[in-house]
């Protein structure tokens, strides 16, 4: 059977019709890549990034993406399954190998147990950053990566990229995680 490429589901209270494409996913990657993307060229050469993860599969890969709406903060997390393992606006990637192999279903399920989707973000919508951090960290908590990465990740996250120009160290923008109810009353 294909893979369901292009299938996506964004995480609600009350789930999507695509939920079950990835919550009962027996699907199973080795490798996390977390890509540094670029959102276009600022007059300095230095680029605007945003950064997502992949979860490695034998064919494709699926995308974990903490976006916000502009002019808004509450993240909105999407899952979709891609036919590529890098999109074409990466500039940058790092890859994180599993001490073991987990289920694409385990780790929605962790996901959505540990809040991870009940993000919001900093002020002017930065903050995709610091969740990929939160996300390795709880990862790392399960022993399914080494502890170093932790510390890693950080260093790696802690820097503005672009094609043209050197890495600039930036201040990473940490956003907050709501509470059950006030993530469900958003839905209201």
């Amino acid at each position: 059977m294909a893979p369901p490429y292009g299938i996506k589901h964004t995480v609600t209270p009350s789930g999507d019709e695509n939920i079950a494409h990835f919550r009962d996913s027996r699907s199973t990657f080795h490798t996390i890549r977390v890509v540094v993307h670029t959102l276009g060229r600022q007059p300095n050469g230095m680029s605007d990034n945003h950064v997502s993860v992949f979860l490695l599969l034998n064919e494709g890969a699926i995308r974990l993406n903490m976006t916000t709406e502009e002019g808004f903060i509450s993240g909105e997390l999407v899952w979709s399954w891609d036919a590529y393992q890098i999109s074409n606006s990466a500039i940058i990637h790092f890859d994180i190998a599993l001490r073991f192999a987990v289920e694409v279903g385990t780790l929605y399920n962790q996901v959505r147990s540990w809040g991870l989707q009940r993000y919001t973000f900093s002020g002017g919508g930065s903050g995709c950053r610091y969740w990929i951090y939160c996300l390795i960290s709880k990862m790392a908590e399960m022993q399914w990566i080494h502890a170093d990465w932790v510390g890693r990740m950080w260093s790696h996250l802690s820097y503005q990229y672009s094609r043209e120009v050197a890495p600039k160290v930036i201040e990473i923008k940490m956003g907050t995680f709501n509470t059950q109810k006030d993530w469900e009353d958003e839905y209201e």
